[in-house]
Order: C-alpha cells, then structure tokens, then sequence
C-alpha cells in the first residue's frame, strides 16, 4: 500500500515532465516562453479534492497568466490573509517563549586552555573523571585531554565542568559501578544426595478382599 502523500508527490513530477515534454520543439530545445505558461497554467488549476489552486493555496489568489480572468480573482481573499496573520502571531508568541526559556537559562562561562575540569561520564552521569582544556572550538565545544590516559575527547561545555578532583558520591558510585562490572566467580555445588526409595507398604486392590487362595 501506497503512502498517499508520497502519491501526490509523484503526481506532481508526471505533471511537470509532461510540461517540459509537451514544449519541446523539433530540434529538442525548449520552448520556454509556452512551458512558462503551462506551468502558470498548471498552478491556476484547482485540485479535484479541494477545488483550490496550488496558486490559491500558497498566495491566496490566482496568478495573471495568459488566460484572461476576472480582477476578483487575482485579489487576495480575505480568508487567507486572516489565517496568514493568525499564523504570524502565533509564530512571533512561540519565538518569545523561546527567548524567555533561553534568558532564564544558566549562563556557563567559557573554560580558558590550561584549567582544570571534571567530565561528566554520559552513560552514568557522574562526574567521575578530570582533565585539562586543551582547545576551545566553535559551539561550545572543547578539547579536553583525560588524565591518566592521556587520551584528547571533544566535549561540549555542558558535561564540563570547573575542578580538580571529583566529588565523594562519584567516586563511591563509581567504585560501585566497577564493583558491578567484576564477575562474581561461581562456588562449586555438591550433587544432591541420592533420594531414599520409600517405605510405603504396597497393598492389594480392594476387589481381591474375598479373594481366598
């Protein structure tokens, strides 16, 4: 089963390859002064399911083209002005809400090469490591080389953080998090003991009571 959206999408590229093709003279240039008003043309065209122009849809009117027209239909409808401007004050509150979040945000100051810092582990997210600002790079982010490996990391500035040492509760959950890691070494189990037959006595069945030998 098709997506119908991806159906549309397709209907739309056989439209316009039918354009260029119908516009192609003998020689096989394009005439491009006819595929310009086809494809004007083709945008005044309502759709079947809506009865509205992709003009009307994305300018609210129709296009001047080289099919003559009433002036009422080349005027923008009201309609369409009132959900564009509804549109924009909804698009100018959401961007206000995201300057307000982004103020009320910490500011973090930028590390200097050379300091000292903690790095956060983003799996278990402890501070359970330091190192040394190598580089400061673009958005924020910065090279930091561990200590102990040695090894340069790209982190942004949000899992640094100014010190030299990590904190106690990182240290133990670290250490608890290599306490986990180590596999236990499982005991040796003895075989359990052979079971002892029963000491249920049989008896005969019950329809052999007056049974005489």
């Amino acid at each position: 089963m098709q997506i119908q959206s991806n159906g549309r999408a397709e209907a739309a590229v056989k439209s316009a390859k039918r354009v260029l093709r119908g516009n192609i003279g003998a020689d096989g240039s394009l005439d491009t002064d006819k595929a310009t008003l086809a494809l004007m043309q083709y945008h005044n065209t309502p759709l079947w399911d809506i009865n509205k122009s992709p003009a009307q849809l994305a300018t609210g009117r129709q296009l001047r083209n080289g099919v003559p027209t009433i002036a009422q239909k080349l005027m923008v409808n009201k309609f369409w002005g009132q959900t564009l401007r509804q549109r924009e004050r909804q698009m100018g509150q959401q961007h206000e809400k995201i300057i307000q979040q982004r103020g009320n945000a910490r500011q973090r100051h930028p590390l200097a090469p050379g300091s000292s810092v903690l790095v956060q582990d983003q799996q278990t997210k402890t501070w359970n490591r330091t190192g040394t600002v190598v580089e400061n790079k673009d958005n924020r982010q910065y090279l930091i080389r561990l200590q102990g490996s040695g090894r340069i990391s790209l982190r942004t500035r949000e899992h640094l953080r100014p010190g030299n040492s990590p904190t106690t509760s990182d240290r133990q959950g670290d250490n608890s998090q290599l306490m986990d890691e180590v596999p236990l070494t499982p005991t040796p189990q003895s075989p359990p003991p052979p079971r002892s037959p029963g000491k249920r006595k049989p008896r005969p069945p019950r329809w052999l009571d007056d049974y005489i030998v």
